[in-house]
């Protein structure tokens, strides 16, 4: 078997070549609809059916729905869809994608399942990113809405179409003058399609008064609050809330524990970091960072 990153990550294995978040492979897996992990493909991919809708809505033309019992689809608590996969070849291999292990809203947290790899994204891979609790992030976001709509100001509630936008349409339920733009318009509604309980909020096409729920970073008559994991160290600015589809450094070392793999390789994000604070653990652990890795001897 080998393990290997080649602009995607891609794993060999009795004759097999599987492409993870890329088009590379003999079979091609994608674990969610996000941009930078989709890929247009005429072949059959392994995924779940909300990402391949997602993904159409998207523009990304995707073959049909591939399945087979040495593939096994867990869910990943990113965003609507997502996977993480567990594939059975020569030895187990736990791809996680990206992953959260918190319950937020209507999403369930990831829970593995042990493995003999674990490839598992690092985007929070270093201690000083340890996230808050989520229900209590919510109460200030609602809290600060408040205030503001209760000053007569306008709300700019800035976030990614797919993922964040939609918690957020869960926080400004019982709001006044709620909008949306075009963009989280069309995700809500495959939202909706695929039994999420989120409220047709109107697109906003110019309204005067307004708490606007969209992936732009600024409005000149509003005030923009934003929302990222980066801002448990940098936070934008005094309305800067941390708010993410990601786990934190803590929830990244859980998993592994939980997983008890053999070996570890790491990607994005802080990999190397993670990668070698690892090894300090007694795990045999090692970034993916376009090089190959030769399991045949590890084996």
């Amino acid at each position: 078997m080998r393990v290997y990153s080649n602009h995607g990550i891609i794993i060999e294995d009795n004759g097999l070549k599987l492409g993870l978040d890329n088009g590379k492979g003999d079979i091609n897996f994608i674990s969610h609809a996000h941009s930078d992990h989709l890929f247009s493909s005429k072949k059959s991919v392994l995924s779940s059916s909300e990402t391949l809708l997602l993904a159409r809505a998207r523009n990304k033309h995707v073959g049909e729905l591939f399945s087979d019992d040495n593939f096994e689809l867990l869910n990943a608590g990113h965003v609507l869809g997502s996977c993480s996969l567990l594939y059975h070849g020569s030895k187990s291999v736990l791809f996680t994608g990206d992953f959260c292990t918190r319950d937020r809203h209507f999403l369930k947290g990831f829970k593995p399942k042990s493995a003999d790899v674990l490839i598992m994204e690092t985007t929070f891979g270093r201690p000083e990113y340890v996230f808050p609790s989520f229900n209590n992030t919510v109460k200030k976001i609602k809290n600060r809405i408040g205030e503001l709509v209760s000053g007569g100001k306008n709300v700019l509630l800035s976030g990614y179409g797919l993922g964040k936008a939609q918690h957020l349409c869960k926080i400004v339920d019982g709001f006044s003058n709620v909008f949306v733009d075009v963009s989280v318009k069309k995700i809500n509604d495959v939202y909706r399609s695929a039994g999420i309980n989120l409220i047709d909020f109107p697109v906003y096409d110019g309204e005067e008064s307004f708490v606007l729920i969209s992936p732009k970073c600024w409005l000149p008559n509003a005030v923009n609050l934003n929302f990222s994991g980066w801002n448990a160290i940098k936070p934008c600015s005094s309305d800067s809330f941390v708010l993410s589809d990601h786990s934190d450094f803590r929830e990244l070392l859980e998993v592994v524990k939980k997983v008890s793999p053999e070996k570890v390789f790491t990607y994005h994000g802080f990999a190397k970091d993670f990668a070698d604070f690892l090894r300090v653990e007694g795990f045999d652990a090692s970034a993916l960072v376009n090089k190959q890795h030769s399991l045949n001897n590890f084996f």
